[in-house]
């Protein structure tokens, strides 16, 4: 897997969170986990349904924020080949650490080397970028991780099996990285 990460401060991934747009409104999957069959992309893609289900899970220290899927025709882009994209917003479930900037360094520094240790398949990339984020319900400005994954196949089938794939990969990475930030924490702060 190809990964793209960037460390400083991406302002082009702004997120208020709860959001609301015309074309829908945030779900807190973490409370309610029956919500994600309110949202589109994870019930058109079993995947990506089971990626939000256990990124918002009591063994995750992370939740998802917004979600989106998109497909690419071969001929229309730049590779000649069908793709197959998905983008998630993620922030940590303990509120404080997503007010240090450092934190999301740390992640996207740790996510990186899992991923591109875990494969060498060049048709699936990831994006790692740090996005600005305002917790409306705590009037604070703060910090998102912004995550994309891309793959590319020699048919629409081919692009999204290779990224469901990939998506699985991810979130065993998030899974991971969860255990070892549990470990780093005071016994009463795990939670």
């Amino acid at each position: 897997m190809r990964v793209d990460a960037a460390l400083e401060l991406d302002p082009a991934e702004q997120l208020e969170l709860p959001w609301q747009s015309a074309t829908g409104h945030y779900f807190d999957l973490r409370s309610n986990a029956r919500s994600i069959y309110q949202i589109e992309p994870a019930r058109l893609h079993p995947p990506l349904g089971r990626f939000l289900a256990t990124v918002n899970s009591d063994d995750s220290v992370f939740a998802t924020a917004a979600c989106q899927t998109k497909s690419a025709e071969a001929g229309g882009n730049a590779t000649g080949r069908h793709q197959f994209s998905s983008s998630v917003a993620l922030v940590f479930v303990r509120e404080d650490f997503n007010f240090e900037q450092s934190h999301y360094q740390g992640l996207i520094g740790q996510l990186e080397r899992l991923l591109v240790a875990d494969s060498s398949d060049e048709a699936l990339a990831a994006r790692l970028r740090i996005g600005p984020c305002l917790f409306t319900q705590l009037r604070r400005e703060g910090f998102h991780l912004a995550l994309s994954l891309e793959a590319q196949g020699d048919t629409p089938e081919q692009a999204q099996l290779r990224w469901g794939l990939g998506l699985v990969q991810v979130q065993q990475a998030l899974l991971y990285l969860s255990r070892v930030v549990r470990q780093h924490l005071p016994e009463r702060a795990r939670s």
